[in-house]
């Protein structure tokens, strides 16, 4: 549940920040194929850099005190039957 919370509350922040830089830029420059383009890199990054997030590094690093490791991996005899719950539910 943690790593899906994850999901939601990334998506809507790295859209929101991505979606106001694109509403400035549509602003400046009113023409037609510009909120698609940008609707589909914003698309693109947003989840590029979820799936980072989550599923990178793979083995554990330390930095200081910490350990650095993707979410899901962390967790993942945990997550992966709520994981497959989800996505059979979904199909």
């Amino acid at each position: 549940e943690k790593e899906f919370q994850f999901i939601k509350k990334s998506g809507f922040y790295f859209g929101f920040l991505f979606g106001s830089l694109q509403a400035c830029l549509w602003m400046l420059y009113d023409d037609d194929w510009l909120l698609p383009v940008c609707g589909f890199i914003v698309g693109w990054f947003t989840n590029f850099l979820a799936l980072k997030v989550i599923f990178r590094p793979l083995r554990p690093h330390k930095v200081g005190p910490f350990n650095i490791q993707g979410i899901f991996l962390k967790r993942q005899n945990e997550v992966s039957e709520a994981f497959t719950r989800v996505i059979c539910g979904e199909l």
